[in-house]
């Protein structure tokens, strides 16, 4: 068994096993729950002893109820926690069970999402338990929890209980929908357990107390039923995430509705035992919405001492690199950049009652685009991999008067990517849970080259994680729970717990190259997906990433007919269909619109539609001839069996014409060379054969002879499909001339040039500088380190770096990698210079020279230690002798010039250093609120 926490995992073995509270016996009543073959836990907390409440009752136990290994994938159960002073509280623990080399590890931590919390109001305690099957009902059988080791649980009065009904934890982690999500409770109130009788009219019979009619505990409402022995009771069942909250009160008689029949039941259990009993508990449940709460539970504003927090953050452009530093330690290259422009960030309320106040955490992208930073290798066909399908709107901007709110619903409204996150707060401790997520995107364009995937992949691949400090450590006796448990046993205690998960409708534009046996290409397949709508999402987060692929690549698969009428070697039909298509869309269209704003619009609309009609036919025709070339062109590359010639025309094709004058003479020279390659091919492909079988020692005479046989095939094949691919390449490299000419296509570029960094131009880390040079500092913190230039007096400009601590400003020199200065940042004063806006000026204050009397007192302590040293008589003069007139210390002592010294630091981190320096010394003077 293993405990989880924070900072540490313990492990204890387990060598026997004892069922607790449970006789064993054959005789004994309780016999039909004993299995041998079956194991059963229950928990306590350590030092916890028996209680009893402040009623007087009995002692409670401290134990959690029987948990069955292996019966559920994860299951919730409730540890008793008993104060001192006699009041019950619980824990909310989880446990997972896995097997690893044949040994069974039982994982428990603290559950972190408990499903239902059930709060017991009331002044007594209740039994509580889900729903019996119709079989069980038929055998006396109330509830489920009757067939467990520990009995029916309870509830002692005013505490809470965590619960997970074993109709749920069965079906975890499959998915289950809002309609289908269902788990039927009956309460009463708490007795022991001796019997059960089943009557049509009365229901259960225990000793005279009845169950409570079935409440399901899934669904947000509010019940009002008749609790048998005490009267009306008020069950609440509100969300909190994926948590249900059942709050259990009880109902005054006043409070009772006249249409529900209120019963007493002071004499109910002799007038069972006699088969008399007429009187028949309420049966009314009445469902209550949120409007038609009692006045004192629906009041919607905000308390007066709640404050209403609303924040915005807006981000004019956000980038992300994925570099490389394994393939060249020298030199960093970036690979991957994702550029997001106009990134907007707001939180606000949105609704807030008694209980829970309803937030929202909106994040909008105006933009985003992911850009290939190796294209310029000439390794691959796209230069930017995600880009929006339609050009945006520019210079968009909100008012500055305007609200959070109605700013955010702006940039919602114009973004490309929406993401919309719904929080529950609790007003009463601050708890925070993820009520919604909902994800919104406009139509985009995707380029997916497998060559550019795979290589990422293998680079992926290829980071090392380090390993942890304290595994080398690590006694060799102490138990290690395997990686493989770790890993499952997490991803079972913190499940994805979404209470409504929603990804909106998704169009996108998708170009694919797969460079496989067959060169397979298709361009601009315009796909479009539902949306994607899970109500509740609690499962593990492997399971929801299958579900997201099952919904995708079915829709995928949907429109598989039009993606295989897109494929380039086909002539790609699907694409100059939809393109004509919407050409005569334009051609009908726009003279309609035209016709209802008058006869000039009319006339305007008849030549807009008929040039978009012109315009799409054209293109859509020519790029289905150009895709249709490129495709014939790469497999006959590829046919020639010559890896040369192939690259070499993959690096030619790759510079894209820019009109029609650079496309024809691009063309004519793929073809020349691919002529002149099919005649050299001949001759080449058998030489390079017989060089290589002369190389290779190893082989035999006939492997030599096979070599040589296959060179001149090569060369024989390379002589038919070199021509063919030629003449396809000049057709495909005119027909994109013409289309880039004409601005019938568009291609987009990536936003910036790719980094590359060399390791020699790196900077310092602000870890070495605490390493080696501020371990002798009382205090080694860095509050701010900044690259800058220190100016000279002769105006000259060398590169330091200023490193504020809490008491010292450190000037280190980047070119000797050595500490230059050092100021007392009580003795210094920062300044920002009024002429340069990127510079600051450092004053050092002034220092006083020592007074007449200082320096007496000095030379007297210097005698004094030279008498002592060598032993000779007191030399000094006699007090008399030395003594100066009283208001000598009173003579004014001349100052030192100040010193001061400029830096050069950029014009965005200036007022940062200004800032930090400020608070610095302020808290080094023992000011403000530190």
């Amino acid at each position: 068994m293993a405990t989880s926490s924070k900072n540490k995992d313990t492990m204890t073995p387990i060598a026997l096993w004892d069922v607790i509270g449970a006789d064993q016996s054959e005789s004994s009543k309780d016999a039909r729950w004993f299995d041998r073959g079956v194991q059963y836990m229950r928990f306590s907390l350590a030092n916890q002893e028996c209680a009893s409440t402040p009623e007087g009752n009995p002692k409670q136990e401290t134990w959690s109820p029987a948990y069955r290994l292996g019966s559920f994938l994860r299951y919730s159960i409730s540890v008793p926690d008993w104060s001192p002073d006699g009041t019950c509280g619980s824990i909310a623990m989880v446990t997972t069970v896995n097997e690893s080399q044949g040994q069974l590890y039982v994982v428990v931590d603290v559950d972190p999402c408990p499903r239902f919390i059930l709060h017991n109001n009331c002044h007594w305690m209740l039994h509580f338990g889900e729903e019996a099957t119709e079989e069980q009902k038929l055998d006396g059988i109330p509830v489920k929890e009757e067939l467990q080791l520990s009995g029916v649980p309870t509830i002692p009065p005013n505490s809470s209980t965590c619960y997970y009904p074993e109709s749920l934890a069965a079906s975890f982690p499959e998915f289950t929908e809002a309609s289908n999500l269902s788990s039927h409770v009956h309460i009463r109130l708490a007795g022991e357990y001796y019997g059960a009788e089943w009557s049509e009219d009365e229901g259960f019979l225990f000793e005279g107390l009845l169950w409570t009619q079935a409440i399901d505990i899934c669904e947000e409402k509010e019940h009002q039923v008749g609790l048998p022995g005490f009267g009306e009771v008020r069950v609440r069942i509100s969300c909190m995430g994926t948590c249900r909250h059942v709050y259990i009160d009880p109902v005054k008689r006043d409070e009772v509705g006249s249409d529900l029949e209120f019963v007493e039941f002071d004499d109910v259990s002799e007038e069972v035992k006699d088969g008399k009993n007429d009187k028949t508990p309420s049966k009314h449940t009445v469902s209550l919405s949120a409007k038609q709460r009692h006045s004192s539970e629906i009041n919607k504003a905000t308390p007066s001492n709640e404050l209403a927090l609303q924040c915005g953050v807006f981000i004019s452009e956000a980038c992300l690199f994925l570099v490389d530093e394994v393939s060249n330690p020298s030199i960093a290259t970036e690979l991957l950049r994702i550029t997001v422009d106009k990134c907007h960030i707001a939180y606000h309320p949105v609704r807030t009652d008694m209980e829970i106040s309803e937030e929202l955490l909106q994040l909008c992208a105006w933009r985003v685009q992911v850009d290939n930073q190796i294209f310029h290798r000439g390794n691959y066909d796209f230069a930017v991999l995600l880009c929006p399908e339609h050009k945006e709107e520019e210079g968009l901007q909100p008012r500055k008067m305007w609200s959070i709110e109605k700013t955010a619903d702006f940039w919602a409204y114009h973004s490309m990517v929406v993401a919309k996150v719904g929080l529950n707060r609790t007003l009463s401790d601050s708890k925070i849970a993820i009520a919604s997520v909902k994800l919104t995107q406009r139509p985009m364009t995707v380029y997916i080259e497998d060559t550019f995937i795979y290589d990422i992949l293998n680079l992926i691949g290829s980071f090392s994680i380090p390993a942890a400090s304290d595994d080398t450590n690590r006694p060799m006796r102490t138990h290690v729970l395997p990686r493989e448990v770790k890993e499952a046993a997490a991803s079972l205690i913190g499940p994805v717990s979404i209470p409504e998960l929603t990804i909106e409708e998704m169009t996108m534009l998708v170009s694919v190259h797969a460079s496989m046996k067959v060169f397979i290409s298709s361009d601009h397949t315009r796909l479009t997906f539902k949306n994607f709508s899970r109500t509740p999402v609690f499962t593990v987060s492997r399971n929801l990433v299958q579900d997201l692929a099952l919904h995708y690549g079915s829709g995928a698969l949907f429109r598989a007919g039009w993606v295989l009428g897109s494929l380039d070697i086909l002539g790609s039909p699907a694409s100059l269909l939809g393109s004509i298509s919407s050409g005569i869309s334009d051609f009908f269209r726009l003279p309609y619109e035209g016709l209802t704003r008058g006869p000039g619009a009319f006339v305007s609309g008849v030549t807009k539609g008929a040039s978009s009609l012109v315009r799409h036919v054209s293109a859509g025709t020519l790029t289905s001839i150009v895709n249709l070339a490129n495709s014939i062109s790469r497999n006959m590359d590829r046919l020639s069996l010559d890896q040369d010639h192939a690259h070499r025309n993959q690096e030619w094709r790759r510079r894209l014409p820019a009109g029609v004058t650079t496309g024809l003479v691009q063309g004519l020279s793929g073809l020349g060379l691919s002529l002149l390659g099919a005649i050299a091919g001949v001759v080449d492909q058998p030489i390079q054969s017989i060089q290589y079988a002369m190389d290779s020692s190893e082989k035999t005479v006939t492997q030599r002879a096979t070599g040589v046989i296959s060179g001149v095939g090569k060369g024989l094949v390379g002589v038919v499909a070199k021509p063919i691919g030629g003449a396809a390449e000049f057709v495909a490299q005119t027909g994109q001339g013409i289309l880039q000419g004409a601005g019938l296509t568009h291609l987009p570029r990536p936003r910036c040039n790719p980094t590359i960094r060399e390791a020699c131009d790196a900077e310092n880390g602000q870890v070495k500088y605490t390493w080696k040079m501020l371990q002798a500092l009382s205090l080694p913190d860095i509050c701010v380190h900044l690259p800058g230039s220190m100016v000279t007096p002769a105006g000259q400009l060398h590169p330091v770096v200023l490193l504020l601590t809490p008491l010292v400003l450190f000037v280190v020199s980047v070119a000797d990698d050595t500490q230059q200065q050092a100021f007392s940042i009580l003795d210094i004063e920062v300044k920002r210079s009024s002429h340069d806006p990127g510079s600051i000026k450092v004053k050092v204050s002034p220092q006083k020279a020592p007074t007449a009397r200082e320096k007496e007192e000095q030379k007297e302590r210097v005698s004094e230690f030279i008498d002592m040293t060598l032993g000779l008589p007191n030399t000094s003069p006699s007090n008399a002798e030395s003594d100066t007139p009283s208001d000598l210390s009173a003579v004014p002592s001349p100052e030192f010039p100040a010193t001061c010294y400029k830096f050069e630091l950029r014009e965005q981190y200036r007022d940062l250093f200004v800032s930090m320096f400020q608070q610095a010394k302020k808290k080094a003077q023992g000011k403000g609120f530190y």
